[in-house]
């Protein structure tokens, strides 16, 4: 009963981090008060806890998960100082990123990693399908994070939805890749389930997740037992011979978008400068705490940021200089810690994860996730899983 508790809280805590994969019929305000009442119950069984004095062992992971949770607050002497925000204000918005210590309560519950493998494998699943199929029921559609309303839908002959969480669809591929192609065992369920997701990736429409998804999986096949050196090399051909023939069909409107965005007036290149180089007070201490998260536009600082926002210039578009300006440099060299760790921990099972972080690794300088509350239950459970696949003695 004990462990079908834990297992529940669990899966409620994805599900509701991602809203259902975007289930939009559900107001959003049901939303943020369950997210509201995880991050309380988290605290409470934090406290509980270490209250008892419990003993969880080795947590290799343990200082960049702290960083990700204190960084941000002491940001909020940033936007007191710099933008009269009270810090009040500043937890407010801040506190969806508490959603980090899940990390401490899974080791807290011991929780088994192929039952945590088999939730990924599943929100991924759905995720992916729920991707795929709407593609073909548009203009019905259901599960979604941006609509006709705000934001042109249709791009590169693909809707992009963006339902939440591409990370789960991501890990779906990655991870049956691996058993694909080390594993003698259910060769066609492998390769089916890693189709899926890439499948859902590709029609996800952004195209860093899916090069980075790619780019794992050559990781993979490089990586793999020295004895399948021939297989991988051959299996390699075959997935750029494929990729070369059809690239037209796949790739030629995303190839076509990418260059078209490489304009001197693309808004990203806009923000990129506004947030590294002006949107700064005139003080070098900025820099090392940053500006801080405002509280929507129900502040001052807030109503300024909405303003930058409505002109085309937000910081969740320029992945590692938007933290920076939020969180200062210490942030910044957080996020790559945090992935290189992955990537260098010395692996005694589950060596798929640095295909993973990899994956993660490329698209950073893009995209960061780990202060986004949709995300951030993926990287607690990921940093946990690595956690218990390592020799803790030997990470970095």
């Amino acid at each position: 009963m004990k462990e079908r508790l834990q297992y529940l809280f669990i899966m409620v805590t994805i599900l509701i981090s991602i809203r259902l994969w975007s289930f939009q019929p559900i107001p959003s305000i049901i939303y943020n008060l369950l997210s509201i009442g995880l991050v309380a119950l988290l605290f409470f069984i934090s406290f509980h806890f270490f209250a008892k004095g419990k003993k969880i062992g080795k947590q290799p992971f343990k200082r960049p998960v702290l960083l990700f949770i204190a960084l941000p607050l002491i940001s909020t002497i940033g936007s007191y100082i710099y933008h009269e925000q009270s810090f009040l204000a500043s937890l407010l918005a801040l506190r969806l990123n508490f959603l980090w210590l899940l990390y401490f309560v899974l080791h807290y519950f011991k929780f088994p990693l192929k039952r945590l493998i088999k939730l990924l494998v599943v929100v991924g699943f759905i995720w992916a399908l729920v991707t795929i199929i709407q593609q073909f029921t548009y203009p019905i559609y259901f599960f979604y994070s941006r609509d006709e309303e705000t934001r042109q839908l249709l791009r590169a002959g693909i809707y992009r939805f963006m339902a939440f969480r591409h990370h789960y669809g991501i890990f779906l591929a990655i991870y049956f890749f691996y058993r694909f192609n080390t594993s003698k065992d259910h060769k066609l369920r492998n390769g089916l389930f890693f189709l899926i997701g890439m499948i859902g990736l590709y029609y996800f429409g952004t195209r860093q997740f899916l090069a980075s998804a790619i780019i794992a999986v050559g990781y993979i096949i490089f990586i793999s037992n020295k004895n399948q050196k021939g297989y991988a090399i051959l299996l390699t051909t075959i997935v750029i011979a494929l990729g070369v023939f059809f690239s037209e069909t796949l790739f030629g409107r995303f190839i076509k978008m990418t260059q078209e965005d490489l304009s001197e007036d693309n808004i990203r290149l806009l923000a990129a400068n506004f947030y590294l180089n002006e949107y700064w007070p005139d003080d070098w201490m900025s820099r090392l705490v940053g500006n801080g998260m405002n509280y929507y536009d129900n502040t001052d600082y807030g109503k300024e940021v909405t303003y930058y926002e409505e002109a085309g210039l937000f910081r969740v578009d320029v992945g590692i200089i938007g933290v920076y300006n939020l969180y200062g440099i210490f942030y910044v060299i957080s996020t790559f810690y945090f992935v290189i760790k992955g990537m260098l921990v010395n692996y005694i099972s589950n060596n798929y994860l640095k295909a993973i972080y990899l994956a993660i690794l490329v698209t950073t300088p893009l995209s960061v996730y780990f202060d986004n509350y949709t995300a951030i239950p993926f990287f607690a459970i990921l940093a946990y899983m690595t956690d218990k696949s390592t020799n803790s003695l030997k990470t970095i």
